[in-house]
């Protein structure tokens, strides 16, 4: 049964899940991978990532642009029915094997990761706001009886301190970082958010135990 404490039902948080294997490991994935050579998928993300590719353009069923290598290579790919593709690309390597290249590889994750980062820096900042707000019902749970305070304050400063530091630090980041440095920060918040629910659900049992005391004792 749970203890009504100062008009105040307590209720245990359940910690945040999120599918990080798909963050680390296959964000940069897409249905025509198996088209491409693993290492020329791996070249083509760096280039992606070291923002090579430029001038993208979109259209309903094409894509194009011009991606930095040797040379600034004119990329161009068409969404074909029945999940084809037909692709383009000026640059020797693709010339001289007629396959698909890394310049090609950075332009068709594009559009995708696009997306991707706006629901990454979408969900950064709702998991910093939920941080806030955890750290908030703390406060508001120890103030409500001063010795539950006057026995946690250390362990509440290091709490509070080090998670404030952790906004403080990050609140502005999500709008500045891309790719993997993103998909990190992503992963952090995460970190926080639950350990600062741990941290949550672990004054409810301190409060609960606190308070079962003194219901035994009378």
């Amino acid at each position: 049964e749970k203890i009504n404490y100062k008009g105040d039902n307590m209720e245990k948080i359940k910690p945040e899940m999120y599918d990080w294997v798909y963050y680390f490991d296959k964000i940069y994935s897409t249905k025509y991978d198996s088209l491409f050579d693993s290492e020329i998928k791996e070249r083509g993300i760096r280039y992606y990532n070291s923002h090579k590719v430029i001038k993208f353009k979109q259209k309903k069923n094409k894509i194009s642009g011009i991606v930095k290598g040797t040379k600034k290579y004119r990329v161009s790919i068409k969404y074909l029915p029945d999940d084809k593709i037909k692709v383009k690309c000026n640059c020797p390597y693709y010339k001289e094997e007629d396959i698909y290249c890394k310049h090609v590889y950075a332009l068709l994750i594009t559009p995708k990761m696009n997306k991707e980062i706006e629901e990454m820096r979408i969900i950064i900042k709702e998991n910093l706001n939920k941080i806030k707000n955890v750290l908030d019902k703390i406060e508001i749970m120890l103030n409500q009886d001063k010795k539950y305070m006057k026995a946690s304050t250390d362990w509440w400063n290091s709490v509070s301190n080090k998670n404030n530091k952790f906004l403080e630090e990050y609140c502005n980041k999500y709008n500045e970082l891309e790719g993997r440095k993103l998909i990190a920060l992503l992963h952090s918040s995460y970190n926080h958010l639950n350990q600062i629910i741990e941290d949550y659900n672990s004054v409810i049992d301190y409060i609960e135990k606190e308070e079962n005391k003194k219901i035994s004792n009378k």
